[in-house]
C-alpha cells in the first residue's frame, strides 16, 4: 500500500486537513494520526485504513492512479465530437492592451480559402455534427465568411452548433436572425472590462466614440438575450484590482438582473501581462488577493460549468475542481484554422508559422513535435506525474509552456494550503 500522490494538506489548529485532488475526497484528523499515517507509513489500524482506501488515500499503487488518470485522458482526448476554430479575420476593431494577439498580421478570409475550408471539412469531418467556434480578430468584421461556410455546410447535411467570441460591438437582429435559424446550438462570450466611459478606453475602438461604446455593447447583449440565445460576459482583471473587478461584476450583474438563469453568466479572468490565464498562476504574495477573489467567486455562485452539483460548483469557485484533459485544442478532432487558412492546434499558436500542421489547401501533417505532444493522452512531463496537483490542471495549458515556457498552474503549488483552508472554513466554518 502507498500514500497517494494526489493530496493537497493544510493545518487548522491542531487537526490537518486532507483533501484528495483525484477523487475530491476530504478529511480532518488529529496530527497525531496524520503523523502515524501519513509521515510514518504504519497502517494497523484496519478500520481506518479501509476508509481512507475507500476515499481514495491510500492507494495499493500510484502508478495504478497515474494509468487511471491516463485513462481518463485518452477518453477524453479521443473524443469523436467534431470542433473547428475559424478565425475569419485577424483585423479587430478594438484595441486591448492585453490581447495575446499582439503583433499579429492582419488578413481578412478570402471566399477562395472560405470555399477551401468547405471542402476540407467535407473531405475530414464525416460525421455530420459539426461545431464552430468563429474567432478572431473580430470574427464578425467578416460575417459574409461566417454566412458562406455556414450555407455551404448546411446545404451538405451538416448539424451546427457555434460559440462565438466577440467583442460585442456588430452584433445585430439580421446577424442574430441567420444564426439561429442555422445553427442547433449557439452562444455567445462578450468581455466588458469596465463601466461607462471606462470600458471605451481600455477597448479603444477605431470605429466607436469613446463616451458611446459601453451602451451599445451592453445594448447588443440584451439583444442576444431577448432573442434567448445563451451569453457569457467575461471580466477580465488584473489579480491585484480584484476589488475593482468585483465592483464591475456587481455593477454589470444589476444591469442585466432581469435575464439571470441558466441562459446567462457572468464570470471573472484574472490575467497578467506574462499571457497568463489562470487565478491560480500568482505568486504567493498575492495570496491575499486570489482568496479574496476565491471568496467572492464563492459568494456570487460564479462555478466552473463542469461542475454537476453543488459541491463540485464550489470546489470549481477555489479551483479545486478536477478534470480529465487540459483543454479542447488537446482534443484529436479539434483544430484552428486562420484567415489565410493555415491549420493549428490552438488559436494561440495562431501568428506562429512554424506550429502549422497543415493546411486546408495541402491537408493536415500530425506529425509535427507538437502536435503529438498535445494530442499525447500520457503525463509525458516528468515533475507532473508524481504532483498533487495533476488531477486539478491536466499538466496545464500546453500552448503557454509552449509559446512562454511557463507553467500556468505549478504556482498553485505554493498556494494550495491557503486555497484548501479557505474552502474548508468557507464550508464547514471556522
Amino acid at each position: 500500500m502507498e500514500i497517494s500522490n494526489y493530496i493537497i494538506k493544510a493545518e487548522n489548529g491542531n487537526r490537518v486537513i486532507l483533501f484528495n485532488t483525484l477523487t475530491t475526497a476530504l478529511i480532518t484528523i488529529d496530527k497525531v494520526t496524520y503523523k502515524h499515517i501519513f509521515i510514518d507509513k504504519i497502517f494497523d489500524d484496519n478500520d481506518a485504513i479501509a476508509s481512507l482506501k475507500k476515499m481514495g488515500f491510500i492507494v495499493d499503487s500510484n502508478k495504478q492512479q497515474l494509468e487511471f488518470i491516463e485513462a481518463l485522458r485518452k477518453r477524453e482526448i479521443e473524443s469523436p465530437q467534431q470542433t473547428i476554430t475559424i478565425f475569419t479575420t485577424n483585423k479587430c476593431n478594438a484595441r486591448c492592451y492585453y490581447c495575446f494577439e499582439k503583433g499579429i498580421r492582419f488578413v481578412d478570409m478570402s471566399m477562395e480559402t472560405a470555399q477551401m475550408i468547405v471542402d476540407f471539412i467535407l473531405k475530414r469531418f464525416h460525421k455530420k455534427e459539426l461545431a464552430i467556434m468563429w474567432f478572431g480578430g473580430e470574427p464578425l468584421l467578416s460575417v459574409n465568411i461566417i454566412e458562406y461556410i455556414t450555407q455551404c455546410l448546411r446545404q451538405h447535411g451538416y448539424t451546427l452548433n457555434s460559440h462565438i467570441t466577440t467583442n460585442g460591438s456588430l452584433i445585430n437582429k439580421p446577424l442574430i436572425d441567420f444564426l439561429k435559424q442555422n445553427y442547433e446550438h449557439l452562444s455567445f462570450q462578450i468581455t466588458i472590462d469596465d463601466i461607462g466611459i471606462k470600458y471605451g478606453q481600455i477597448k479603444r475602438y477605431v470605429d466607436i466614440e469613446v463616451e458611446d461604446a459601453f451602451d451599445k455593447v451592453i445594448n447588443n447583449c440584451k439583444l442576444l438575450l431577448n432573442n434567448d440565445i445563451p451569453l457569457s460576459i467575461r471580466i477580465n482583471y488584473r489579480t491585484e484590482q480584484i476589488d475593482k473587478a468585483k465592483n464591475i461584476f456587481l455593477r454589470i450583474k444589476d444591469i442585466f438582473k432581469k435575464y439571470e438563469g441558466e441562459k446567462f453568466r457572468i464570470y471573472l479572468a484574472a490575467i497578467t501581462m506574462a499571457e497568463g490565464c489562470n487565478s491560480c498562476r500568482e505568486e504567493k504574495g498575492k495570496i491575499t488577493d486570489l482568496l479574496n477573489a476565491m471568496k467572492f467567486a464563492y459568494s456570487q455562485n460564479l462555478y466552473n460549468p463542469r461542475a454537476k452539483n453543488e459541491r463540485q460548483k464550489i470546489l470549481s469557485t477555489f479551483c479545486l475542481l478536477p478534470k480529465s484533459y487540459a483543454c479542447g485544442a488537446c482534443k484529436i478532432n479539434n483544430i484552428t484554422i486562420d484567415a489565410e487558412g493555415y491549420i493549428f492546434k490552438c488559436h494561440r499558436f495562431v501568428q506562429y508559422p512554424h506550429y502549422r500542421i497543415g493546411s486546408v489547401f495541402d491537408g493536415i501533417n500530425k506529425n509535427t513535435k507538437h502536435c503529438l505532444k498535445i494530442e499525447d493522452f500520457h503525463i509525458f512531463r516528468e515533475e507532473c506525474k508524481e504532483c498533487n496537483i495533476l488531477p486539478l490542471c491536466q499538466q496545464g495549458c500546453f500552448a503557454i509552456h509552449e509559446l512562454y515556457e511557463e507553467n500556468l498552474n505549478c504556482e498553485m503549488k505554493e498556494v494550495q494550503s491557503d486555497l484548501l483552508l479557505a474552502y474548508y472554513k468557507t464550508v464547514y466554518g471556522e
